[in-house]
């Protein structure tokens, strides 16, 4: 899996890394290959379960530490801090992440990516709730995915520009975002 996302993050098409060209740059055989793997295809639907479980698994601890060593004493701080991290995940490799959101809507992963998105917003949620003590869960929790959709979103368009939008201002388009929904959703008092 290294060696494809080797070839992926120094920009290589996925459609143009051939079966071949990966057995070689992992140095295995094509019997080891055909061990764990039926087809490249398939190949490709494990690597992106992996890279997404990765991302997510990461992000999740980033919005889990506090910035600096330091508590975040205001949500504007929090969402500030969970935008700056989104952002860089995403866009620190465009060209491999746009190759792994291709090849989800190619092999039907989506199902799958919107389960971990939903994991990213449950702990979203687990982070924001002491701003929103009178909202319930339930309320916080719908609020959260919508959040978490639309951050992906304004992801997605900065990722297919030409160039690539730049990470500060995705992530100030993504912070804006998360913040004015939850203010028009749960004003806090």
């Amino acid at each position: 899996m290294e060696a494809y996302n080797a070839l992926l993050v120094a920009g290589e098409l996925p459609e143009r890394i051939t079966l071949e060209r990966l057995i070689l740059r992992a140095g295995v055989g094509v019997g080891s290959f055909y061990e764990y793997f039926e087809s490249k295809e398939s190949f490709v639907g494990a690597f992106i379960g992996e890279i997404n479980r990765r991302l997510f698994d990461a992000l999740v601890r980033e919005v889990e530490r506090p910035l600096d060593g330091a508590v975040h004493d205001s949500l504007e701080a929090k969402i500030e801090h969970v935008a700056a991290a989104v952002a860089k995940a995403y866009l620190a490799h465009p060209a491999r992440t746009r190759a792994v959101i291709d090849s989800i809507g190619r092999l039907g992963l989506i199902g799958f990516t919107s389960r971990e998105r939903d994991r990213f917003a449950e702990q979203l949620l687990r982070e924001i709730a002491p701003w929103f003590p009178a909202v319930s869960e339930a309320e916080l929790r719908v609020t959260m995915r919508v959040v978490a959709d639309a951050g992906y979103g304004a992801i997605l368009g900065a990722l297919y520009r030409d160039p690539p939008g730049p990470v500060e201002a995705t992530s100030a388009v993504v912070r804006d975002l998360t913040l004015a929904w939850l203010e028009r959703r749960h004003a806090r008092s």
